[in-house]
């Protein structure tokens, strides 16, 4: 028997609701199915990756009990998947709300990006088209310059989630996140992201799904909500994004810098300091 720790509150509801099957395993991580159209949920072994769509467990061998394909049952408070039985009768609910819960700051975005580039070189600062075309599109809220840089990055690149994606991601994640509430344009964003997104893998998708809302893994929201503070909070939380996969957390935290630079930007046309032309500087 494996205990829950916690769980997001879209695990909660759905798991109860609908017949899911085991879609992949991986070292910590087992993605769910029960219909193609919708999110995945996901059995994770590390707090980082707790999301809306996750249970958080105490440490297993997800590998060796489970296997793409099987059912997976909920009943009485536990869930029966394959030889892993999961004891969620003590699990905690996870719940993060959307935006950071202190006003914009700004001044740990230069922080993060410094160190990013002693770390990895280069990586930050380098710009291809394709971003600078999603930055304008987002910052311009401008419909078809973000659908076309969504189809030249998506499903781009190799790995298990394709740089292009988590690139994309990183970016939508910080730009709803750290922006302001009610804006119109943020209503769009998942339509747009979620027909884009067609062309890449479910494992992509829902990472894309849950980023076009700005929610996702405690590891993404813990480096927007550090550079929104400001200060030095941000910098744990980057190196902890900067170790996910292979090269995720480094895609992933230049994406999620570009979109803290469209919010700072964004602020600084807001408040007079700045107009759109003179903001080509950071694309």
């Amino acid at each position: 028997m494996v205990k829950g720790l916690a769980w997001g509150e879209d695990f909660a509801g759905r798991i109860q609701r609908e017949n899911f099957r085991v879609h992949s395993v991986f070292r910590s991580v087992c993605n769910l199915q029960a219909d193609r159209a919708r999110p995945l949920l996901a059995l994770v072994l590390e707090r980082g990756a707790l999301g809306p769509n996750a249970l958080w467990l105490e440490q297993a061998c997800l590998a060796d009990r489970l296997q793409a394909g099987q059912e997976v049952h909920f009943a009485a408070g536990r869930i029966v998947c394959g030889a892993l039985e999961i004891d969620c009768s003590e699990v905690i609910p996870y719940q993060r709300v959307v935006g950071p819960a202190a006003p914009w700051d700004g001044t740990a975005l230069g922080q993060v990006q410094n160190w990013l580039e002693l770390q990895a070189p280069g990586f930050a600062s380098g710009q291809s088209k394709l971003a600078a075309m999603l930055g304008r599109g987002l910052l311009e809220e401008n419909e078809a310059l973000l659908r076309a840089a969504l189809r030249g990055l998506l499903g781009s690149g190799q790995g298990l989630t394709p740089w292009g994606d988590d690139f994309a991601a990183g970016v939508l994640h910080a730009y709803v996140r750290a922006g302001p509430a009610g804006n119109p344009f943020l209503n769009q964003l998942p339509g747009i992201v979620g027909e884009a997104a067609l062309q890449t893998n479910e494992i992509s998708r829902t990472m894309l799904w849950y980023a076009a809302r700005g929610t996702g893994p405690a590891y993404m929201a813990d480096v927007v909500d550090g550079i929104a503070a400001g200060g030095p909070g941000a910098l744990l939380p980057a190196n902890r994004l900067r170790h996910v996969g292979s090269s995720s957390g480094l895609y992933l935290l230049a994406g999620i810098l570009l979109g803290c630079k469209i919010t700072e930007a964004r602020e600084q046309v807001c408040d007079g300091r700045e107009n759109l032309g003179q903001t080509q500087y950071l694309f």
